[in-house]
């Protein structure tokens, strides 16, 4: 069976970032047929050259993951997000130059669509990905998108019509 990365690896340290970058941006066009560079949501269930394209995907943007993870008090740890994108816990919404990782909240009232990793190009994610994560939120049912972050998102996502009407206050417990 021939590897779905036409054995070309996006995320081996042999190849320079402009070749892993552009290879990861033709498999996803032509994996998913798509006319134009755009974000294409997918989950673990998909077929198994989807799901190796998935762990390329991941390994390609670890760093910035990994970053955001934290950022967020390492909640998860990288493994932690390669098993419930595989599992089809967690959603992945790629680009060449970005990556989110959403879930499902499920209240009784209703579901939101939530961000909880979004890294790379913050325009990208802005321009590209909010369209993106609309969409997918009505596939859901989902009556929000809600994102965690740092302080800096909720600048640059008021211009496009998201507010914060939380605050997320964290304490330490101390054992003994």
């Amino acid at each position: 069976m021939e590897h779905p990365m036409n054995g070309v690896s996006c995320t081996g340290d042999d190849h320079p970032a402009e070749l892993k970058e552009e290879t990861l941006a033709s498999d996803l066009l032509s994996v998913y047929g798509m006319a134009q560079p755009s974000p294409v949501p997918l989950t673990g269930t998909e077929t198994l050259d989807a799901m190796q394209l998935l762990l390329d995907c991941l390994r390609f943007f670890k760093p910035q993951i990994e970053k955001a993870l934290s950022c967020a008090n390492d909640s998860h740890s990288f493994n932690d997000i390669i098993h419930g994108v595989m599992g089809g816990k967690y959603h992945i919404v790629p680009s060449p130059h970005w990556v989110m990782i959403t879930e499902v909240h499920t209240f009784p009232n209703h579901k939101d669509y939530h961000v909880f990793i979004a890294a790379g190009d913050m325009d990208g994610i802005i321009n590209d990905g909010i369209p993106q994560l609309e969409a997918e939120a009505r596939k859901f049912g989902c009556k929000h998108i809600s994102m965690c972050g740092r302080e800096g998102w909720k600048r640059v996502l008021k211009p496009v019509g998201w507010t914060a009407p939380l605050t997320v206050m964290y304490k330490e417990v101390q054992n003994g």
